[in-house]
């Protein structure tokens, strides 16, 4: 993760700018403010009020909550729209649909640098350790094939994973924490993956790589989460397990799902994590520091998180662009961070929080 004030970027068809003064701002107002007018009218000639309907419960049903799921936002209708056939021409500037974008050079991890915990160039601090993971010799290792597979597995959603699944998930982090420092699989060396690309640990050109701030994000996690989800595969012998998903714009996951809030030895628990947003907390999915008032129902919070939700992954995001990032390409500067994405801005920055 990479925190950061900086406005999003907006766009008009295909053109793009990172200047704060083209960036349509996120919230009028405080986003714990949205839903504390008493006024349903007025909230609703806001356009504050939306209510979103889930599939994942459970039971594996639609949220029975009806009172907040009228009608139907499918998260992977708005991605095949955004990354479908239309999204791709945009991405590639509409001279040439199919040529997306200059292939962007892997950095040199034979050179690998410390990290720096602040994105504010005035201020960087070191990492006190080395974030660079482990190089390994990779001669004659052929180029990585996506395997073969004929049923697709279904990552579940946090909040409702049954016990059979939570042993195994326990087992397989357990397991990889106990590799050694020198086995790339291990923990440790996939923190420290994410932390060289996300923490300018490599260059590129002379300038720091950098995965945040710009299209590359989304990609990014996905194979890193992929591979991930491999190695605890590899680890228990289940090439079916895969990794849950906090499902937090479903108001059954918008807080921290208990499989991470036990305390009692469980391989999956952090005792780094925020203490006041643990035990049936929920989440803002907009926090940046302050916190909600304790008065606020939970109730309120949950619609408060499903308005937030259409706003960064509709309203904020009517083009590709707007919702991935800025272009990064082999041909142009990363500009300073100003170019994230909807998605990264919120709700990953502040989950992250």
């Amino acid at each position: 993760m990479a925190t950061s004030t900086h406005p999003i970027i907006s766009c008009t068809n295909v053109s793009f700018s990172t200047k704060s003064s083209s960036s349509p701002g996120n919230f009028s107002r405080r986003p714990s403010q949205i839903f504390l007018n008493p006024n349903p009218r007025s909230a609703a000639r806001r356009g504050d009020v939306i209510k979103i309907r889930c599939a994942a419960s459970p039971e594996g049903r639609e949220n029975p909550d009806r009172s907040l799921s009228e009608a139907k936002l499918d998260r992977r209708n708005v991605l095949l729209g955004l990354g479908g056939l239309y999204g791709a021409y945009n991405l590639g500037g509409g001279s040439n649909p199919f040529a997306l974008a200059d292939p962007v050079p892997i950095p040199d991890v034979s050179h690998c640098d410390l990290s720096t915990i602040s994105s504010d160039k005035t201020k960087k601090c070191k990492v006190p350790y080395r974030c660079c993971p482990p190089i390994t010799d990779t001669t004659g290792v052929e180029y990585y094939k996506i395997p073969s597979f004929s049923k697709l597995n279904v990552r579940p959603a946090a909040h409702a994973v049954d016990d059979v699944y939570l042993e195994k998930y326990k087992a397989a982090i357990k397991k990889m924490k106990e590799l050694p420092p020198s086995d790339p699989r291990s923990f440790d060396n996939q923190a420290k993956v994410h932390c060289a690309y996300c923490n300018g640990a490599y260059q590129l050109a002379g300038e720091t790589y950098q995965i945040h701030f710009n299209w590359l994000f989304f990609p990014f996690h996905r194979w890193y989460l992929y591979f991930y989800e491999r190695i605890l595969q590899s680890l228990i012998d289940d090439p079916t397990f895969t990794l849950p998903y906090w499902n937090w714009d479903n108001p059954q996951g918008m807080i921290l799902p208990e499989m991470f809030d036990d305390s009692s030895s469980s391989p999956l628990y952090d005792q780094y994590r925020n203490q006041h947003h643990r035990k049936g907390y929920v989440m803002d999915l907009a926090y940046s520091g302050d916190e909600i008032s304790d008065s606020v129902s939970d109730f309120r919070k949950m619609n408060n998180n499903l308005a937030i939700m259409h706003r960064q992954m509709l309203t904020n995001a009517p083009c590709t662009l707007l919702f991935f990032g800025k272009p990064l390409r082999a041909d142009n500067e990363q500009v300073d961070n100003t170019g994230m994405g909807t998605i990264e801005n919120i709700p990953h920055n502040s989950i992250h929080r």
